[in-house]
């Protein structure tokens, strides 16, 4: 029979907490006294009171983990000893009284350090890995995560949640009908500043500009559509969901000279940015992994081997020059995960792109699969951020210790806004300015696009019937007729006054009119051949050989 020193109302509470352990009479030197043991089916029970389950992150290899406030923490079997310690020694002191005899009685404390002690000596058999076996499963179906047109952002102290028709609301943990990883919240605490951030309340996200938001419009050139166009990238790529039509942010510069590339326009800063809405940990975590580009291959199978199954962005920082096409099905379908000792697995993540040249996008494919922006060269290595903007005479390093608790929410608000811009209106694509020029450059040479600009330029600035008809005649049968070609020999101009451009090719004829093909594309100049008579056609609005030599034939009874 088990009695108590004093019949309160939160003994039946205090009989519940301390239910995880078994006691008996035991007589130590002679004196009576009580023993505490735990077994292990009742040492689980401890485990699933104190928040432990267990969770298969691959499918197959359990992992232990603590749920607290919807929270969840991965931890490995020498932590959870020093869970449970901590959740014994926050326990009441639990008095007991025994019937030793008819006539003797034995009371007794139990405290927390007694019920330690009793752990301690048990631990040998609770931590054999099968008693973890039985604890319970949190199914993937219990986890918050993303989802089609909803955005969530977890600080220590809220979630922001973005859903599309509403204003961002504040949710404390506790009222999440789902629960989060631990490593997925970010290490600081937000608080709108201009609402008070009442939780449980929709909120007005601040627009008061902050450091990083002043330095986002001047990359954007000070230009608000370019801004917007901008935020909605940023917001696509925080954005946890892959359900959708999916394609990389490439970001250039917008410098149309080889010589003025030389970077240290902004990318770098943008990077830096997402990692602090990705990463709990900075240094460590990988839901953000970057990935150096000018050693990037696409035939290293190893290339993504930094990528964890939670990463959701990969940034190829300052990309060599490259066929974007090789990156498609990574892109589209998910990459392969190749790691030391173990087994590789397929992963869908978000490509962030950034490179000093401009990528070549050959067909509609190509395009579909990239959203291109280019940065304004406001910035420079003689010219940085820190060297704009100054706090007490020095500069302010972003996201180091010269960040305030203001400046940390200032940016917080701004990137919430970027997710909302994207959430809200989709992804906004910016005019190109420099992009077509910089990529014809890349591919061609300086002379040719000169050369082929004034052209075309009659044609394309011409009324809708006009065309042009360049016979692809070889330069060789030109000079051998020892006569100016006629206007309409394309080819064989542009050999009488470049042809030390392109020198380095056996098959000239066939690099130049590569290239005129490719100066219409890039240029949207509708264009079509007739290879049997070795004719090229440009007009501005046929789509078939037939309406173009329909067209021609108008043409040549006009003139």
């Amino acid at each position: 029979m088990e009695l108590y020193k004093t019949q309160i109302p939160e003994v039946n509470e205090v009989e519940n907490l301390h239910d995880f352990y078994t006691y008996r009479v035991s007589e130590e030197e002679g004196r009576k006294t009580v023993k505490i043991s735990i077994p292990k089916s009742k040492f689980i029970r401890l485990l699933k009171r104190a928040g432990f389950y267990k969770f298969y992150i691959d499918g197959l290899n359990a992992s232990i983990v603590r749920v607290s406030s919807n929270k969840i923490l991965t931890i490995n079997e020498d932590l959870v000893f020093s869970l449970v310690k901590e959740y014994i020694n926050a326990l009441p002191v639990r008095t007991i009284t025994i019937d030793v005899s008819k006539k003797e009685q034995l009371t007794e404390d139990i405290t927390p350090q007694r019920i330690i002690d009793a752990l301690i000596d048990s631990t040998t058999g609770l931590s054999h890995k099968s008693t973890f076996f039985h604890l319970d499963k949190i199914e993937a179906g219990e986890l918050l995560h993303d989802d089609d047109g909803v955005k969530y952002f977890y600080f220590n102290n809220t979630v922001v949640r973005i859903r599309q028709g509403e204003k961002p609301q504040l949710i404390p943990y506790e009222n999440l009908n789902k629960k989060v990883w631990q490593a997925n919240i970010i290490d600081r605490d937000y608080t709108p500043l201009e609402t008070g951030g009442l939780f449980g309340d929709y909120f007005e996200i601040p627009t008061k500009k902050g450091f990083f938001e002043q330095f986002f419009e001047k990359i954007t050139g000070q230009d608000e559509q370019r801004k917007k166009s901008l935020m909605s990238m940023l917001g696509y790529l925080l954005h946890n969901f892959f359900d959708t039509n999916l394609f990389a942010i490439w970001i250039t510069d917008v410098n149309a000279e080889f010589e003025a590339r030389a970077g240290r326009t902004g990318k770098g800063l943008l990077v830096k940015a997402m990692r602090q809405m990705c990463n709990r940990d900075y240094y460590k975590d990988k839901t953000l992994v970057s990935v150096k580009g000018n050693t990037f291959s696409e035939f290293n199978e190893k290339r993504y081997s930094d990528v964890e199954v939670n990463t959701q962005v990969i940034s190829i920082e300052d990309m060599k020059k490259i066929k974007p096409d090789a990156l498609i099905t990574d892109i589209t379908e998910g990459i392969d995960v190749r790691k030391m000792y173990t087994d590789t697995f397929r992963h869908l993540a978000k490509f962030y792109i950034s490179t000093n040249f401009a990528p070549s996008f050959e067909s509609q494919s190509d395009v579909g699969r990239a959203k291109i922006f280019e940065l304004a060269n406001y910035y420079r290595a003689d010219y940085t951020p820190m060297d704009e903007f100054r706090r007490n005479g020095k500069g302010v390093w972003f996201f180091g210790n010269d960040f305030t608790e203001q400046d940390w929410n200032e940016f917080y608000s701004f990137m919430i806004r970027c997710a909302n811009e994207y959430i809200q209106n989709g992804i906004t694509e910016a005019e190109d300015i420099n992009f077509t020029e910089r990529s014809l450059l890349e591919q061609t040479n300086e002379d040719f696009l000169f050369f082929i600009g004034e052209q075309f330029a009659d044609f394309v600035n011409s009324a809708p019937l006009k065309m042009g008809t360049f016979k692809k005649i070889s330069y060789d049968t030109v000079k051998d007729r020892d006569r100016t070609p006629h206007s309409s020999e394309l080819f064989a101009q542009y050999m009488l006054k470049y042809d030390n451009t392109l020198s380095w090719t056996k098959d000239k004829s066939s690099i130049f009119w590569r290239w005129v093909r490719l100066y219409c594309q890039k240029k949207s100049i509708q264009y079509c051949e007739k290879k049997s008579v070795q004719e090229f056609y440009i007009f501005p609005d046929s789509h078939t050989l037939q309406q173009c030599k329909m067209q021609q034939e108008k043409y040549n009874t006009k003139k």
